[in-house]
């Protein structure tokens, strides 16, 4: 008896949209504790103002999104 390859399935509802309207950059660490929060680690400096809907132009030209905190 082999052992068999797991099965994932999509949850099309998760993740939430961030609050506040938040983008965030490249993502460099990502932990989930024992409720199952989710952290992320990213560095809000990779977001492109040119590519990341503009948020970062004085002013912005976009005011839908905002950088995350770090």
């Amino acid at each position: 008896s082999g052992v068999q390859v797991p099965v994932f399935e999509v949850n099309p509802l998760w993740p939430k949209p961030l609050p506040n309207h938040w983008v965030i950059g490249s993502t460099i660490g990502v932990s989930v504790d024992s409720r199952d929060h989710v952290f992320v680690i990213h560095r809000a400096s990779t977001i492109d103002g040119n590519t990341e809907l503009n948020v970062l132009h004085e002013p912005a030209s976009a005011e839908c999104c905002a950088p995350a905190p770090p």
